[in-house]
């Protein structure tokens, strides 16, 4: 589904990220855009207690730092044109940034569709070779989950002037949309693209709006706990798991498969050493799985090893995974081919034999776990590792899915929302171009 919304703004800020070092904010930088026709909100970070002054051409505004040392104040809106330079000090850095464009903004968001590159769109070589459109600048903004809201980007985002080069990995249909509107609409564009594969409608949401439908309450709550404590937050989502699972239509009553136990119906079967893909085991009654398969496996501690704290490698996982040790679960994400790296405290391993159980999910395409072999350890907090032992694995009776740990990327609760849209700030916009749906398909009522 694909959806243009004009006339909004990004949302304020609730939290603050990584601090960066330069006066203005990473947003206003050559090559930008700036929305036409309303005021126009600067922002940045000085010295506590330290004078800014901003300039715009002709236009000029000063204020102070607060105590934490941000800024922001408000320069007369302008109508479309440029270049025009910008300059912010503080009396003692100056900061200028040329060649910004005054023109429509539009933030292009959602999921896979939005994500496509020109160069896998129709024509593309032909596109990019004749790639010229001096008044559209692109933005990309990098993936980045997040449990709370940030001011800056992790990775840094820069506008950039359209050609081939720029153009190959953008959006298409940001781009295209752009290049079309401006047949009708002739001023400067930027273009803004913060979209994501696979994800789904709740993770782009910001939390103030998902607490107002109760379904979502507990996951804000636990997505809340996660920032301060992963751990923590794991071994309370992993009761509310165990509880879906023994609510789950055909799973016994006592079948408590994250504890390490024989199954009732005696299920669990060796699997390959190098595991990979299920799709690959020469297994007929998987070729073409795509459910919930368990796995488990063993590994063997001395006294001294079992005091430390250690870290449990499993390699890429596909798609979702959760994950115990000796019957605690201890992580969870849904982040497709990604390694699994998760934190074991001090006092969860014992001496002698212990337990490693995986549920992992899968959808579409190939799933399970990646390998190889040489993956799986556990990584001492004196620097040697464990290897853990021979495989087994038994696959779930068919039925509905597992509830996402609310940290997870992209089908998380508000953690796209917060690493990749909440930087934008107060940065003014147009309107926002969306193309998303396929991941809720699944839900009938509400998100």
């Amino acid at each position: 589904m694909l959806v243009a919304v004009a006339g909004l703004q990004a949302h304020p800020l609730h939290a603050q990220g990584a601090k960066e070092t330069a006066l203005l904010n990473p947003l206003f930088q050559q090559h930008g855009v700036l929305q036409r026709d309303q005021p126009i909100r600067i922002w940045g970070r000085a010295p506590p207690g330290r004078e800014v002054q901003v300039s715009l051409d002709g236009a000029r505004a000063h204020t102070r730092s607060d105590q934490a040392g941000n800024w922001e104040l408000q320069l007369p809106g302008l109508a479309a044109g440029g270049p025009h330079l910008l300059v912010a000090s503080d009396g003692v850095r100056t900061q200028s940034v040329p060649d910004l464009l005054v023109g429509d903004v539009w933030l292009c968001s959602g999921q896979s569709n939005m994500e496509l590159p020109v160069w896998r769109a129709l024509d593309a070589e032909s596109e990019l070779a004749n790639a010229q459109a001096p008044t559209l600048r692109l933005l990309t903004v990098p993936k980045s989950a997040s449990p709370v809201p940030v001011e800056v980007f992790p990775v840094p985002a820069r506008w950039q002037k359209v050609d081939a080069e720029t153009l190959r990995d953008f959006s298409a249909a940001c781009f295209y949309f752009a290049r079309e509107l401006q047949k009708s609409v002739d001023v400067p564009m930027g273009l803004i693209d913060a979209s994501w594969g696979g994800s789904r409608i709740q993770a782009w949401i910001d939390a103030e709006a998902l607490e107002s439908e109760p379904r979502y309450r507990e996951s804000l709550e636990v997505l809340a706990v996660y920032a301060r404590d992963p751990l923590a937050a794991a071994r309370r989502w992993g009761e509310a798991w165990a509880g879906w699972w023994q609510q789950r239509a055909g799973n016994a009553a006592d079948d408590r498969p994250w504890s390490g136990s024989d199954a009732p119906d005696g299920t669990w079967r060796a699997a390959p050493a190098e595991l990979g893909p299920w799709e690959h085991w020469n297994e007929p009654a998987l070729a073409h799985f795509n459910g919930m398969v368990w796995f488990r496996t063993g590994f063997e501690l001395t006294p001294e090893q079992a005091r430390q704290e250690a870290v449990l490698e499993l390699g890429a996982l596909d798609e979702t995974d959760m994950t115990w040790v000796n019957g605690v679960a201890v992580g969870g994400s849904y982040d497709p081919g990604s390694a699994r790296r998760y934190r074991l405290p001090s006092g969860l391993l014992k001496e002698g034999g212990n337990r490693v159980v995986i549920n992992v999910l899968d959808t579409w395409r190939e799933g399970g776990m990646q390998g190889p072999a040489s993956a799986y350890r556990l990584v001492l907090q004196d620097g040697s590792s464990v290897a853990l032992g021979e495989w087994q694995y038994r696959v779930a009776p068919e039925g509905d899915s597992p509830p996402g740990v609310p940290w997870q990327s992209a089908g998380g609760v508000s953690t796209l929302h917060n690493g990749m849209i909440a930087p934008l700030g107060r940065y003014g916009l147009r309107g926002v171009l969306w193309y998303q749906g396929e991941s809720n398909t699944g839900v009938l009522v509400g998100l």
